[in-house]
């Protein structure tokens, strides 16, 4: 599970928080998984090979966003717990002009049998953190405006593409953000979104839909992993 909260403008003290709204991310907010299955056309009669058609679009989308701009290729098998767990080994090398493509960095199911003694090295971990701190820039630069990572032409298509999910969804979508944002113009209020997705196709979602108005990602645990973790430690 990874949680995302809301944050206002002016940050609201903790103490002044009397009423926390978890929401699941997954098919409470975004229809996507009861797609792909046709579940979601079953329970609401709709046509099965449409949704699922419509679920495929959302999956490549995500994916795309996730392996373009979020590293998800080279993340996949390095999830973190928390975005903050590699930040140690960061050390605060600018950014802008890093070729992250030219640097050697490779997953632990990519590396040769030669060089797995390089994963978990200070120089293997400090491209890891370079990679979950662009991620960080990245989300927060665009949290409200996709079309900045997407494009006009893909933007276009990912428009269309959602309006067509709210069309089959009865505007699920829709009346989701209208409560989100509701709760979000509350000082007094604050949004959890909590999903067992990995990290970065979370946040792929999370710019795609435009949670990022009302939902800025912050250093949060991945409670997916940590029961993992608690189940092996009890067998």
């Amino acid at each position: 599970m990874i949680s995302i909260r809301s944050e206002k403008n002016n940050v609201t003290a903790a103490s002044a928080i009397k009423k926390v709204f978890i929401w699941d991310l997954d098919e409470t907010i975004i229809i996507f998984h009861s797609l792909l299955t046709g579940a979601y056309a079953e329970t609401y009669q709709k046509d099965a090979q449409s949704t699922v058609n419509l679920g495929l679009r959302m999956e490549d989308m995500i994916f795309n966003l996730a392996d373009t701009h979020l590293f998800f290729n080279d993340l996949e098998e390095c999830d973190q717990v928390h975005i903050e767990d590699v930040a140690s080994k960061d050390t605060g090398q600018e950014l802008h002009n890093y070729n992250f493509s030219a640097d050697g960095f490779s997953a632990p199911a990519q590396q040769g049998a030669l060089n797995k003694a390089a994963v978990g090295g200070a120089a293997w971990f400090r491209k890891l953190a370079f990679r979950y701190r662009r991620i960080r820039e990245i989300y927060t630069a665009c949290a409200d405006n996709v079309n900045k990572l997407l494009g006009p032409q893909k933007y276009q298509s990912w428009v269309e593409l959602r309006n067509e999910v709210d069309s089959m969804t009865d505007n699920w979508l829709g009346l989701s953000m209208q409560a989100l944002q509701l709760i979000h113009q509350r000082q007094d209020s604050v949004n959890i979104l909590v999903t067992t997705t990995q990290l970065v196709p979370a946040l792929a979602k999370c710019l795609l839909h435009g949670l990022g108005r009302c939902s800025q990602f912050r250093t949060s645990t991945a409670l997916q992993l940590s029961v993992k973790r608690a189940a092996s430690s009890e067998s």
